[in-house]
């Protein structure tokens, strides 16, 4: 007698066959494992993707008898789970347990499953895809865009490699001390808010290029010490300035919203503390890819080198950055429907050429910032 202890899988079991399906349900060797029904032909890679099981079995005669189409559809797909497609023929009962017994044969655990470099789709039980298209933009609309687009390019052409050297040794801070800014997240101890500063160095990463900031003024990329650090109760003035400058050229409002909101948590060691702490490290891993995608496409903007730009838009990843940059600053009309990112590089060339931006002010000197925030203060203590 076997005694070797049955391996539990899940199985994705796909059929339009319910006798089939009764009497293979039946046999001893089906009651420890966990089996999903898939009875829809046109639900199997949805079902497949939401349920990861270890195991796909095809039943013939089903989804009108075309199992190694749907496998095939399946290893298209990207699935790597091993399959089993049962035959049509009449089943007795042994031939029933044999199917389990090769089921677990096929069974081997995790697969490995190596990323496609270009086609990445999220299905869902429901539809949570982007609203109706809006109505093209008037052409005041996107002459302020392409305005606000020199207006990046021109700062950049002064503060790109300082932005570059930034924002390179921000990156060096996240990987120096997450593990401790984690470790006090989950222990419930206030340096978690540290994740904070780290947020708005991201921040600050992308005030290098609003026209007029004083880059100078902005936050250290890291703590001033090597062996200490400071925990304040809210943002710094240096932070604060950094958010400032890039709300008042404007990103998108649901990152200006968003940004502003957590630019006003304040150190607490009440039960909000984990929540608010993990929030802000979300922040921050969120606006350390707004703002690579930034730098890597201002480097290609910026470059003499022609195969900088006729690559972008080429791969996944470049066209995740190039969508990033136009959703982080509102730029979205800037990219035609058909055209891929050619009206950008028609601004760049004309940037190139002289073409200055209009109508776009500068913002204040850190200076004049800190003193209009002080006035604001002692305006708002004397009216109440």
């Amino acid at each position: 007698m076997n005694t070797a202890k049955q391996k539990l899988m899940k199985i994705l079991i796909c059929h339009c066959n319910p006798k089939l399906f009764a009497r293979l349900m039946e046999r001893p060797l089906a009651g420890q494992n966990v089996v999903i029904q898939c009875l829809a032909g046109n639900n199997a890679i949805a079902m497949a993707a939401a349920t990861e099981p270890h195991v796909i079995l095809l039943l013939e005669n089903g989804f009108g008898g075309y199992p190694k189409g749907l496998e095939r559809h399946f290893r298209e797909s990207g699935f790597q789970m091993p399959m089993l497609i049962l035959p049509a023929d009449q089943l007795d009962e042994t031939q029933l347990d044999e199917v389990w017994r090769r089921l677990q044969g096929l069974y081997r655990g995790s697969v490995q499953v190596e990323r496609d470099p270009e086609n990445y789709r999220v299905l869902t039980e429901e539809e949570f895809g982007p609203g109706k298209p809006k109505d093209r933009a008037s052409e005041h609309a996107m002459e302020v865009q392409e305005n606000r687009f020199l207006a990046l390019l021109s700062a950049g052409k002064a503060h790109h490699c300082r932005a570059r050297a930034y924002f390179q040794e921000a990156m060096a801070t996240q990987r120096n001390y997450e593990a401790d800014w984690t470790l006090a997240v989950l222990s419930g101890d206030a340096r978690g808010y540290l994740w904070r500063a780290q947020l708005f160095r991201y921040v600050s990463t992308l005030a290098h290029y609003i026209p007029g900031v004083e880059v100078d003024c902005l936050p250290l990329p890291h703590p001033a010490s090597q062996s200490l650090d400071f925990l304040h109760k809210a943002l710094t003035a240096e932070a604060f300035y950094a958010l400032s400058a890039i709300r008042t050229f404007g990103t998108n409002p649901e990152l200006d919203e968003n940004l502003w909101e957590v630019g006003q948590i304040e150190t607490t060691r009440g039960p909000r503390l984990a929540e608010d702490a993990a929030r802000l490290a979300g922040w921050a891993c969120a606006m350390r890819q707004a703002a690579s995608a930034h730098i890597d496409l201002l480097e290609a903007c910026l470059s003499k080198n022609s195969e900088s730009q006729t690559s972008l838009g080429h791969t996944r990843h470049s066209r995740n950055a190039l969508n990033i940059f136009l959703h982080l600053w509102g730029l979205t009309r800037l990219r035609g429907a058909t055209d891929g990112p050619r009206d950008l590089w028609a601004l760049v060339e004309q940037f190139r050429a002289g073409r200055k931006p209009e109508g776009i002010g500068v913002f204040s000197s850190f200076y004049e910032f800190v003193d209009r925030v002080q006035q604001e203060e002692q305006d708002r203590l004397a009216r109440n």
